[in-house]
């Protein structure tokens, strides 16, 4: 009997030790499907692939899937399978709007990408076809809502609707442009916080509040927004009141 039990524990021992190495391997192998299944693919692009600057400040993609990168250099168009750059004076900021169109900011510049006669895309200036002003700097942030598009530079701040461009301020006054929802929204150096609507600035209640704020983004909440106040711990919720 003590001889039986003897061999009966060495071989649960044996089934136990089994069972762990199985679980081991089972795991391991799990974990290696996990990270060719469950996590994206990520290919890293070296500057001597693209062929140019290796600084890249902004990134859009128009509808057809094909990327666009605000280089240094100009813009690089990519399509998954060759690298092409698009010439433009300054440093360009882009953004992919809601009509399709990749819009362009850049240094006493601004427009967008479309084909030209050979069928490659390249950049169209707005300003040479609508403003004698040609000295406004570098145009660093774009904003689209409901057919309009908002091209924000250090002091001046335009508005391209209607295949129409104008200047919306000309009191040299400083604007940080956002977008919540479907709204557009200004901090604006005089009036404070405002709303752009129906073609006017609309002043808010207590908006003068944020007079010399640094604004760093809103996001709509309900039936109010929430505001991230640069220096400001969390959020301030704003009630339009």
């Amino acid at each position: 009997m003590d001889i039986f039990c003897k061999y009966k524990l060495k071989f649960d021992s044996f089934i136990i030790f089994l069972i762990i190495i199985l679980n081991f391997f089972i795991s391991a192998d799990l974990l290696s499907q996990s990270n060719e299944i469950g996590l994206p693919q990520i290919r890293n692009y070296l500057p001597k692939e693209y062929g140019t600057d290796p600084q890249n400040f902004s990134v859009a993609q128009d509808l057809r899937g094909v990327m666009y990168f605000g280089n240094m250099s100009g813009i690089l168009e990519f399509d998954e399978i060759s690298w092409r750059l698009i010439k433009i004076q300054g440093w360009p900021y882009l953004t992919s709007c809601c009509d399709g169109r990749i819009y362009v900011g850049a240094f006493n510049d601004f427009g967008y990408l479309a084909p030209d006669s050979s069928g490659l895309n390249n950049f169209f200036s707005l300003k040479d076809k609508f403003l004698k002003d040609d000295d406004f700097g570098a145009v660093f942030n774009i904003v689209s809502s409901g057919g309009q598009i908002f091209f924000e530079t250090d002091n001046k701040l335009f508005r391209y609707a209607n295949d129409v461009v104008e200047l919306l301020d000309t009191n040299s006054s400083r604007y940080t442009v956002f977008k919540a929802g479907k709204e557009i929204f200004i901090n604006h150096s005089v009036f404070g916080l405002v709303k752009y609507t129906n073609s006017e600035f609309k002043k808010l209640p207590n908006g003068k509040y944020f007079i010399g704020k640094d604004i760093l983004d809103i996001l709509p909440f309900n039936k109010s927004i929430l505001i991230k106040v640069n220096s400001v711990r969390g959020l301030l919720e704003y009630d339009f009141q």
